[in-house]
């Protein structure tokens, strides 16, 4: 606003614009973003939407008002779908490295970006932007560029760390239990034991008769 002759009263459109965007696309922005292929796919959109948007505001500074208003939404446009694919992505990047049995603690240290980015990044962007106009949003072009580089392979190196499920397909082998108890070791009775084939007593004769005087 301070090198450029854009209106002071396009500034409430812009916000009112993204807040628009942000409402009535956050779910279809979201889609896909569920696992984590598609959340690295939305974390990498979101970065060279970002690059685009930094480039446009920084050919901003070099326009008349016409032209610094139109690159202006432009930039706003680049970066609402940024933020609705940022958020998207970093949701679907925490619940899905974070171990479950650990979740709620992986995902309250991820969630310390936020603080760190509230608290570091408009001190950045003033730094950059006031200080160095054009330069400035070239410069942050150049750490989202590298921050889309590098978020492939950060998530590849942290999916290495997580326990493989089991196959649902490969058969689980199954203890075979031993019969305890009483019974368990149970000798044959005596009475089984002695027990004498039926036929022997049908070879035994007949039993003898007792004598009368």
């Amino acid at each position: 606003m301070r090198t450029t002759s854009l209106p002071h009263g396009v500034v409430p459109l812009i916000l009112a614009v993204n807040t628009v965007l942000v409402v009535c696309f956050q779910v279809a922005a979201a889609r896909g973003s569920e696992n984590l292929d598609g959340a690295v796919g939305a974390a990498r959109r979101a970065g060279l939407v970002s690059v685009l948007a930094c480039a446009a505001l920084a050919a901003g500074t070099l326009t008349g008002s016409v032209g610094t208003g139109v690159l202006a939404l432009a930039a706003v446009l680049l970066f609402t779908l940024a933020e609705l694919w940022q958020s998207a992505s970093g949701f679907g990047l925490g619940f899905a490295l974070a171990p479950e049995r650990a979740r709620g603690e992986y995902l309250g240290a991820f969630h310390l970006h936020v603080v760190i980015q509230a608290t570091l990044g408009p001190a950045l962007v003033c730094f950059l932007v006031l200080g160095h106009t054009s330069l400035g949003w070239l410069a942050l072009a150049a750490f989202f560029l590298a921050g889309t580089a590098a978020i492939g392979p950060a998530v590849t190196a942290a999916r290495r760390n997580l326990p493989t499920p089991p196959d649902p397909t490969t058969p689980q082998p199954t203890a075979h239990a031993e019969p305890t108890g009483p019974t368990a070791h149970a000798e044959p009775t005596a009475a089984a034991g002695s027990a004498e084939p039926a036929g022997a007593a049908a070879h035994a004769g007949p039993a003898p008769q007792p004598r009368t005087t």
